[in-house]
């Protein structure tokens, strides 16, 4: 059943890295449809990792988990070549309706030939050999801790981010803002705009292009301003070209908080939800200013809506000084057009 033992190996390895490439996908909020389309190309993915194990250590966590090792070490060159001969092979297996046929032929492969074929693809020879306990036991324990990171992304980058201090993006629930006292405030609800927002009194509007960094392109940013002699509102907006939005929002939001806001200046971030549309909210110190903020993706509707409030004033947190934030941030319901 030697044939048993190497197809699980090979299982292994793929699926440690299809969990490291959802992992990392999670991380980066890529679409689950970029991660479904690329599953189909996973074998044609790993090939270049494994020949790289090949090279080093002529074995991978898979094989090494289930004690083979290939007999002679390999040149960069030929474990490229047999790696992708693999990935070639069993590429098939990642095809709908097309594995069907494949696992049929395959099956019907090991039934008619004792000796493994796939040995011929290349001079070394995959062979058992003494199963090292500590080695052994390295790889179940990067197993299981992986495997802990992979399939609980978001309680695990948690505490990624809590041990090491690293601003990571947690996936969130909605926020926290509680409705505020708005009875005298100036209702701002527009067709364009497609969202309802509140302020104290109304704001003025502004207009702005904006050159995006490295391209060509300029994005149309409209502004609603509203201030007083503390405290600073604001609501910015743009429609963002198709070919951004479908990298998903968590990709969007991600990316596009570097853009519109001074990032040495941030304190704070955190991924979450507003009124169930995809949100980034975020917390800026410059110049003895404290900005609360928050940027919302509807579809292709990018919203900013920020309130700057002197810093003192910000760490008194008084009553009045939070309901002006919750009030404001509350208010502000966007809709699909």
């Amino acid at each position: 059943m030697i044939w048993l033992q190497r197809s699980l190996a090979k299982s292994f390895d793929l699926a440690l890295f299809a969990g490291a490439f959802h992992l990392v996908f999670q991380f980066f909020g890529v679409s689950l449809l970029i991660q479904g389309m690329l599953l189909l190309i996973l074998p044609i993915l790993f090939a270049p990792l494994e020949a790289l194990l090949f090279k080093c250590f002529n074995t991978t966590l898979g094989k090494a988990f289930f004690g083979f090792s290939y007999d002679r070490p390999f040149t960069l060159l030929s474990a490229l070549n047999l790696s992708f001969k693999h990935a070639i092979l069993i590429l098939p297996l990642f095809l709908p309706a097309i594995n069907l046929f494949f696992i049929f032929l395959y099956i019907r492969e090991l039934t008619r030939f004792q000796n493994n074929r796939w040995d011929e693809l290349s001079k070394e020879k995959l062979g058992k050999y003494s199963k090292g306990k500590i080695l052994r036991t390295c790889v179940i324990s990067f197993t299981l801790l992986f495997s802990t990171a992979t399939f609980a992304p978001s309680f695990s980058l948690n505490q990624i981010s809590n041990l090491t201090g690293i601003d990571i993006f947690i996936e969130g629930v909605n926020t926290g803002f509680k409705n505020g006292n708005i009875s005298n405030w100036k209702k701002i609800e527009e067709s364009e705009l497609r969202a309802t927002l509140y302020f104290p009194s109304k704001p003025l509007q502004k207009f702005e292009e904006y050159p995006v960094p490295k391209t060509d392109m300029t994005l149309e940013l409209k502004h609603y301003i509203y201030e007083d002699a503390a405290h600073h509102y604001t609501l910015t907006y743009t429609t963002l070209p198709k070919s951004w939005t479908k990298w998903g929002p968590s990709l969007v939001l991600g990316v596009g908080i570097n853009y519109v806001v001074d990032k040495k200046a941030i304190v704070y971030k955190k991924k979450c939800k507003h009124y169930d549309f995809p949100a980034l909210e975020y917390k800026l110190k410059k110049n003895g200013k404290t900005t609360t903020g928050m940027l919302v993706l509807v579809e292709d509707r990018m919203y900013k809506i920020e309130f700057e409030q002197p810093t003192e004033l910000a760490e008194l947190d008084t009553e009045a000084e939070q309901n002006l934030l919750h009030a404001f941030f509350s208010s502000f319901k966007p809709h699909k057009a």
